[in-house]
C-alpha cells in the first residue's frame, strides 16, 4: 500500500489518479507473471514473463491493451537473484527515486554527513542505505513516530 492511494479513496477533483471504484479490485504498482498470452494481443509478452506496472490486487487478472502497454518487462537478469518484491522497492520506483535524487541532484561525497527526512519510508530507506554504503556518508535519519524509528 502506497501513500498516494489515500487520494484515490475519495473523489478528489484534480487528483492525478481516478478514484477507486466500489466492487472493483484496488490497483497499484505490482509484479505479475504471465500465465497465458493470447494471440493477436500485440503486447509482445510471452508466457512466463514477469511484468511490473499498475496491476489489480488479485490472484489473476486479464489485462486490457492499455494495461499491457503500460506494463514493463522485469529484467530477466534479476529473476532468481533478487526476491520479486525488490522490484517494487529498492529496484523499483522508490529505489530509482532515491538513486536519481542522489546521483543527479545531491551528489554526495564520501565523509559528508547526510540527513534523510522520512528515513523509515520506502525512498528514505533506500536513500539512507545508498548514502552510507555506496557514497560513504554518515547518515542521520528522522521518521514521523517513535514506532517508525524502532522499526527502521
Amino acid at each position: 500500500v502506497d501513500p498516494y492511494m489515500r487520494g484515490m479513496m475519495r473523489d478528489a477533483k484534480g487528483y492525478y489518479r481516478q478514484p477507486f471504484e466500489p466492487g472493483r479490485p484496488l490497483s497499484s504498482r505490482g509484479i505479475a507473471r504471465v500465465i497465458k498470452a493470447g494471440p493477436g494481443v500485440g503486447s509482445g509478452f510471452r508466457e512466463g514473463d514477469v511484468l511490473g506496472g499498475m496491476l489489480p490486487w488479485s490472484s489473476h487478472a486479464l489485462l486490457d491493451r492499455k494495461a499491457q502497454a503500460q506494463a514493463q518487462l522485469v529484467d530477466s537478469r534479476l529473476l532468481g537473484v533478487l526476491p520479486l518484491p525488490c522490484c517494487l522497492g529498492v529496484m523499483g520506483a522508490p529505489g530509482l527515486a532515491a538513486y536519481g535524487s542522489l546521483k543527479r541532484i545531491a551528489q554526495p561525497r564520501a565523509g559528508e554527513v547526510a540527513y534523510v527526512s522520512g528515513a523509515a519510508g520506502a525512498v528514505g530507506l533506500a536513500a539512507g542505505q545508498l548514502l552510507a554504503r555506496v557514497y560513504g556518508c554518515t547518515v542521520i535519519g528522522s521518521a514521523g513516530s517513535d514506532e517508525k524509528v524502532r522499526w527502521g
